[in-house]
């Protein structure tokens, strides 16, 4: 699906938190680790027992310090880092995933609010599509994946990519509305004709006619550019309820994880595209 590019830089997403990739989740990791009292704490008076052991002598009580000091930021990193890592990923995961999802939810109303304004109905129908296929989506994976394991995140997070491009196609189809909803292509139509229809044209009525082609173009694109979203998106959603149907087919197990990857393949790809244009779009 070639995914289009919103026309002004905000979209349907809000202010979005670290994602769900193992590269953020490591990251988020090493922030938690480093951030401790525990290991913080240790290290300043391990540097302030050494500047006093460089200045009075390394005495046994300088020495003690700095050996008390290093070993509890020791075993502060070992414990963050490496024996909690498994608690410290589950929590992270439900965090944002709580976050993400509370953020959407409040620009999906939004989105639908707009929508019913323009009698949109197409577009409020996707709408609700959208969330009930992803709701959809998760539970499907559940059966598939520990909701603890990165992979499951993963697919999480492309499934949730592809649901928010969709709200940022259906956002600009809100925005297209607005552009053109004081626009009166009838009444431009026929006093076009009127004016064609006339001989010698002043110069003033002239330039009239090409304003009133423009508008009328302008206006043709932006219901193009309408019809062309929606489209976009029920192809979106088609390739939603084709992931899901091959998911339900694979068996659990540690031969399936390829299955898995393969079924995934092209939300995999709308994901990256998704991805890709909105960071355009924000810059």
């Amino acid at each position: 699906m070639a995914i289009t590019k919103p026309d002004n830089k905000e979209d349907a997403r809000g202010p979005t938190p670290m994602g769900l990739s193992k590269e953020a989740i490591k990251k988020a990791h090493l922030e938690h680790s480093f951030s401790r009292w525990s290991l913080r704490y240790p290290l300043v008076a391990a540097l302030l027992s050494t500047m006093g052991g460089v200045f009075f002598g390394f005495d046994i009580v300088f020495i003690t310090l700095i050996a008390l000091s290093c070993g509890t930021s020791g075993f502060s990193w070992l414990y963050n880092y490496v024996i909690n890592a498994g608690s410290f990923e589950r929590k992270y995961i439900e965090k944002i995933k709580a976050i993400k999802a509370q953020q959407i939810e409040d620009r999906r109303q939004m989105v639908a609010r707009e929508l019913k304004e323009f009698d949109c109905d197409q577009g409020c129908a996707q709408l609700d599509l959208f969330r009930a296929k992803f709701d959809t989506f998760v539970d499907i994976l559940g059966g598939k994946l520990n909701p603890s394991e990165i992979t499951h995140a993963r697919y999480y997070d492309i499934a949730q990519e592809v649901f928010l491009r969709g709200m940022d196609n259906l956002l600009a189809i809100v925005n297209a509305f607005k552009s053109i909803q004081e626009s009166r292509p009838e009444a431009d139509q026929k006093r076009l004709k009127t004016l064609k229809d006339t001989n010698n044209l002043s110069e003033d009525q002239q330039e009239e006619v090409k304003a009133l082609e423009r508008r009328l173009v302008l206006y043709n694109e932006q219901k193009e550019r309408i019809s062309h979203l929606l489209s976009e998106n029920e192809t979106a959603l088609t390739a939603l309820d084709e992931t899901m149907v091959a998911l339900s087919k694979i068996e659990t197990s540690t031969e399936s994880k390829m299955e898995m990857e393969d079924a995934m393949k092209e939300l995999i790809e709308m994901a990256k595209r998704a991805s890709l244009y909105s960071n355009t779009g924000s810059a």
